[in-house]
């Protein structure tokens, strides 16, 4: 009876057909364009530090209260630590329908409810959601050309602030992470000889140090006897204002130390097609399809080559290539289905209708 309604009524049929292709198109073109989708469960992870402690100190102390907390939670599926020395690593992970937000909020105020059990000594818990999103979508090697006088710290300074920025101002990147080493840092020499001029002992150096820390990110280096070097980190610390910086008895820490702009100790390398670089991995938004977060990069490094034009920004991984791929693979299989249903149409039953 359907057949003998829309076979009377041709018109009305072709309509219909049309609307829905035209739908499909859309649907088409605003399709997010993933290698897979997303359809793994809400995942948060838990890092806390616990300095000096040992592995099992800080299963006892750390992850057994904040596990607690966590099995609590409503829509909890598993909860798994990994306990090392001075860390504890703890993954929640909930079950379908419980979305990534609402899941990170939830972890959150265990944490927070859980805070009074752990040792005082423990710096507040780190959270970070994971999933697929996590994957990075684009990696750019960012290295000076050929007659740049740029070096690869001060390319790593631009990459941490102005770069950096640029890409997270759009709309399908949630992350920038940049690695490869060359941090820059500021360096204090100290020298004994005005140390011991100045009547500065030992106590009121360790003194002075302890009041820079509080201010400003430092690492000590110690030699046998005696406090020798100090590296401070952060772009944005001066080198003017840490030279001018008091120390003791009117002293200022110029007067007995060395300050350069420097290097921090590097903990990392990146080499991309070939050379030494700077890396920037770009990561997508959760819910955010792989090719809206490349296109997004790709129109931003446009404008990254034009303004930066003595940094050589190459592609040093991408997912595009593959999806591009992939969605050719997807349209040839649809126009190829539609001619041969063309074809049965027109010569078996020889009849369009």
């Amino acid at each position: 009876m359907l057949f003998r309604y829309f076979y009377t009524r041709p018109l009305l049929l072709a309509m219909i057909l049309f609307i829905g292709s035209i739908m499909g198109v859309l649907g088409y073109i605003n399709l997010p364009r993933n290698m897979y989708p997303d359809v793994e469960r809400s995942q948060v992870v838990v890092v806390t530090q616990l300095p000096g402690a040992a592995a099992q100190t800080v299963a006892q102390k750390v992850s057994r209260p904040i596990e607690q907390e966590l099995y609590a939670l409503a829509g909890i599926r598993d909860v798994q630590s990994t306990n090392k020395n001075e860390v504890s690593i703890i993954k929640a992970e909930f079950e379908y329908g419980k979305d990534l937000n609402t899941a990170t909020v939830d972890v959150n105020n265990a944490i927070s409810r859980a805070r009074g059990k752990l040792p005082p000594e423990a710096p507040p818990s780190g959270v970070y959601t994971v999933g697929g999103f996590t994957q990075p979508v684009l990696v750019l090697a960012l290295s000076p050309k050929p007659d740049s006088d740029v070096s690869l710290s001060q390319i790593r300074l631009m990459a941490e602030n102005d770069l950096r920025t640029a890409l997270l101002t759009q709309g399908h990147i949630a992350n920038v992470e940049i690695f490869g080493g060359h941090e820059p840092a500021i360096r204090v020499e100290f020298d004994p000889l005005k140390l011991i001029q100045n009547h500065i002992s030992q106590g009121q150096l360790q003194e002075a140090l302890a009041k820079i820390g509080r201010d400003y990110p430092v690492g000590i280096s110690q030699s046998a006897s005696a406090f020798s070097t100090l590296t401070v980190y952060g772009e944005r610390v001066s080198v003017e204002a840490l030279r001018r910086l008091p120390l003791v008895n009117g002293l200022m820490l110029g007067d007995v130390a060395q300050v350069s702009l420097s290097e921090a100790e590097r903990y990392s390398a990146f080499h991309g097609n070939g050379k030494e670089a700077i890396a920037m991995a770009i990561q997508r938004a959760p819910g955010e399809s792989v090719q809206g977060a490349i296109n997004d990069a790709n129109r931003a490094l446009k404008d990254m080559k034009v303004r930066y034009s003595k940094i050589e920004f190459e592609v040093a991984d991408t997912q595009e290539e593959l999806i591009e791929t992939s969605n050719s693979n997807i349209i040839e299989a649809l126009r190829d289905a539609v001619i041969f249903v063309s074809i049965v149409m027109l010569i078996f039953l020889a009849n369009w209708r």
